[in-house]
Parts: C-alpha cells; structure tokens; sequence
C-alpha cells in the first residue's frame, strides 16, 4: 500500500471550526495546496485568515460536497463493466 506524503499539521485560530466528522485531515496538507482547492472552488476566505483557517474552510467546503449514494454508484460501475465487456 502507498502511504502518503503528509506535512505537519498547520496552526489553527480559536475562531476556526474544523469540522469533527471529516476522515480526511486538511491540516496536514501544504497551504497552497489548499490555496488551489480554495480557489478552484471559489471559496469566500478571509485576508486576514490564518492557515488553520483555511484548512476548516477547504474541509467545510468538503465534507458540504461529499453526498454519496451507493445505489447510484453501485449501478453505475456495473454499467461500466457490462459495457467494457459487451465492447471486447
């Protein structure tokens, strides 16, 4: 299994809100990668926000965006395969 390169967690303001229930941890990833996130999503973020800041602001924005629904993505892959072998 290939393990990820992980950079030390950034500093958080008391007045930001990570959310509790995100797996993935945006803390440790390098601020401009979050800068891209942020604005490839045209994220609303404070001039004056610290780093710790835009990691809650990436991780609200994601776990907002992040609904699944197996049923639909269970049908879709078995679609996918019946097509890849109905073409061979």
């Amino acid at each position: 299994m290939r393990s990820l390169t992980l950079y030390p967690p950034q500093k958080m303001s008391n007045n930001s809100r990570y959310p509790k229930f995100v797996v993935a941890d945006f803390r440790k990833i390098k601020s401009a990668t979050l800068k891209k996130y942020a604005d490839l999503f045209d994220l609303q973020l404070r001039q004056d926000g610290t780093a710790g800041d835009m990691c809650a602001a990436v991780a609200r924005h994601f776990d907002s965006h992040l609904d699944v629904y197996e049923d639909e993505v269970l049908e879709r892959f078995v679609n996918a395969v019946r097509q890849v072998y109905l073409i061979i």
